[in-house]
């Protein structure tokens, strides 16, 4: 099964680390699924670093360690065909990064902005922010 990380499930990632608990979750679903993320997703998370608590080296760290257990799909330009399932124009290039790597799942923290129901009838795509 192949799940596409949108950029906000990154940064839950790394507040999850600012408590100091375990990521050992990610590690396990990593070891049973097909993780992807996209050039797109992270040049985001590098351009708001700056609204991150850990340091650029910290960043770099944790990165690196995600990044051994992903696939890395570099983003093309998204098609405005997709706006009609997000509410947000940043999430239309997530989606259309999502399909491109062939991904069932799509995890996101932010459910309101996409259009589930559509989402799942028409582009067969699970939208969800269930990690398990």
């Amino acid at each position: 099964m192949k799940i596409f990380l949108d950029t906000n499930i990154l940064f839950w990632l790394i507040y999850r680390l600012k408590n100091n608990k375990p990521i050992d979750y990610f590690e396990k679903l990593a070891s049973k699924k097909q993780l992807y993320v996209s050039t797109f997703v992270l040049a985001e998370i590098y351009t708001l670093k700056e609204k991150l608590w850990i340091t650029p080296n910290q960043l770099k760290k944790f990165l690196k360690t995600i990044l051994t257990k992903v696939k890395i799909h570099p983003s093309k330009v998204s098609s405005w065909k997709l706006s009609k399932y997000v509410k947000d124009k940043n999430d239309i290039q997530i989606l259309q990064d999502c399909l491109d790597s062939y991904c069932e799942i799509l995890r996101t923290k932010n459910l309101k902005d996409f259009n589930i129901v559509e989402i799942q009838k028409n582009l067969d795509i699970k939208v969800t922010d269930f990690i398990s």
